[in-house]
């Protein structure tokens, strides 16, 4: 079992955890007629509290969910009790290198040629190589690692990597940034020295 089950298992001994795979990720249906901007991503969360019948949480956050989250909370402060980012881009973005290749994956993804690139790149390979260091150190197993990143390998999953980053923009977003001080709830920021391309800067 992952850290994160363990973790999740934990607190739903006191508390109704929900932990999402975000639309396309995880065992997800991975379409490519929707949209996935910053925008709709953000209404989606709220869309999804609708369905299940809840008007407040305590909103925990992490990598790109913590990116949305910290959106959900300025824009919906009466849903979020409490919020919890862990390494996340939040209002910044990344270290120079993974900037470049997520601009890339942009690129590539709003190009005519998209299809044909999907075919080709070797997208699980680069996310492989990005967590080499975690899965060395033991944050998770090969098998966890293997379910997260295997779907990529097929070219409509490729595909799909490529429609999603075509509409996600990875410089700063400046009006996070000018709401930090505004939210409201108790927040809590918490973050892993040894990530490799989110800074504590970030956090700091």
């Amino acid at each position: 079992m992952s850290r994160a089950r363990c973790g999740s298992a934990a607190l739903a001994e006191h508390h109704r955890v929900l932990a999402l795979d975000w639309l396309g990720w995880g065992a997800s249906e991975r379409r490519t007629d929707l949209r996935f901007d910053y925008d709709t991503e953000v209404a989606h969360l709220g869309r999804v509290l609708d369905a299940l019948g809840i008007g407040d949480v305590n909103l925990f956050g992490h990598d790109y969910g913590g990116f949305l989250a910290l959106g959900f909370a300025q824009r919906h402060p009466e849903r979020v009790r409490r919020l919890a980012i862990l390494n996340s881009r939040a209002h910044r973005t990344f270290v120079p290198a993974w900037y470049a290749v997520f601009s890339r994956a942009g690129s590539l993804g709003r190009s005519p040629l998209a299809g044909a690139f999907a075919k080709v790149l070797p997208l699980a390979g680069i996310k492989d190589a990005a967590l080499r260091k975690p899965l060395r150190d033991g944050v998770f197993d090969r098998e966890t690692l293997d379910d997260y990143l295997g779907w990529m390998r097929d070219p409509e999953g490729a595909r799909w990597v490529l429609h999603c980053f075509s509409q996600y923009r990875v410089p700063a977003r400046a009006d996070l940034a000018a709401g930090l001080g505004d939210i409201p709830c108790p927040t809590a920021i918490v973050w892993g020295t040894g990530d490799d391309y989110l800074r504590t800067t970030i956090a700091e």
